[in-house]
C-alpha cells in the first residue's frame, strides 16, 4: 500500500470514522490527521439554525490549516491517514446553512479547497441511520445522544447522495452496519487486503 501516500476515512456521525482511522493508522504506522473537536457543536446541537454558520465556519478553517501541515509532509518517506476529506465539508453545509449563507460559504470552501491536497484513496463508511443512531446513543459525547432520529436520516441521505457521485480519488464504500472493527481484527484484515485491491473507481465492501 505504499502508493496511497494519503487516505482518508469519511462518514456520517455515529459512523465510527475516527476509531478506524486510529486503527489502520496503527496498523500501518502512518502519521495520523484528525478533525479538530469543534467548541460550537454542543450549542450546535441545541439551536442548530441559530449556531449553524459558526459552526461550519470553525470547522472549515481548522481543517483547511490541517490540509496545510499535510501538505508540507513528505508523502514519500510518510503515509497520512485522516478522518475527514476536506470537500466533505460541502455535506454538511447544504444541510445546516440557510442559501445565502451556504452561496457564501461554498465561495469559501472551493477557494480553499484549490490549496488541499487529493487524496489517494477515500474509504466512505456507510450505515442504516438505525445503527448509526444506536451509536450516537453509547456516545462519550453528551451532545451526541440529542441528536435527533430525523436529522440522522437526513445526514445518512446527504452522504449517500455525495459519495454516489464522487470521483476525485479511487473510493472504497463499505457496509459498516454489521462490521466490527474495533474487536475483531479479522475485519480489519479484511479491509487491508480490500484497500490493496482499489486502485480505481468505486469499489463496496461488506465485511463478512
Amino acid at each position: 500500500m505504499q502508493d496511497r501516500r494519503f487516505i482518508v476515512i469519511e462518514g456520517p456521525l455515529g459512523s465510527g470514522k475516527t476509531s478506524l482511522t486510529k486503527i489502520l493508522a496503527g496498523r500501518l504506522n502512518a502519521k495520523l490527521v484528525l478533525e479538530v473537536d469543534n467548541p460550537f457543536l454542543p450549542s450546535f446541537f441545541q439551536d442548530m439554525e441559530k449556531h449553524a454558520f459558526q459552526t461550519q465556519i470553525f470547522s472549515l478553517l481548522s481543517r483547511y490549516n490541517q490540509q496545510k501541515e499535510i501538505l508540507q509532509v513528505d508523502l514519500f518517506q510518510q503515509q497520512v491517514m485522516s478522518d475527514y476529506l476536506f470537500v466533505g465539508e460541502h455535506i454538511f453545509a447544504q444541510l445546516h446553512l440557510s442559501q445565502d449563507e451556504f452561496m457564501l460559504y461554498d465561495k469559501l470552501l472551493r477557494t480553499l479547497d484549490m490549496q488541499a491536497p487529493v487524496p489517494d484513496l477515500v474509504i466512505y463508511l456507510q450505515s442504516q441511520p438505525e445503527v448509526l443512531y444506536e451509536r450516537l446513543q453509547k456516545s462519550v459525547y453528551p451532545y451526541s445522544r440529542d441528536v435527533p432520529p430525523d436529522y440522522i436520516e437526513a445526514m445518512s441521505e446527504a452522504f449517500n447522495n455525495y459519495f454516489f457521485s464522487y470521483n476525485l480519488s479511487p473510493l472504497l464504500v463499505i457496509n459498516t452496519s454489521k462490521a466490527d472493527f474495533f474487536s475483531d481484527d479479522r475485519h480489519v484484515d479484511e479491509l487491508t487486503r480490500e484497500m490493496e485491491r482499489v486502485r480505481s473507481g468505486v469499489h463496496h465492501f461488506v465485511p463478512t
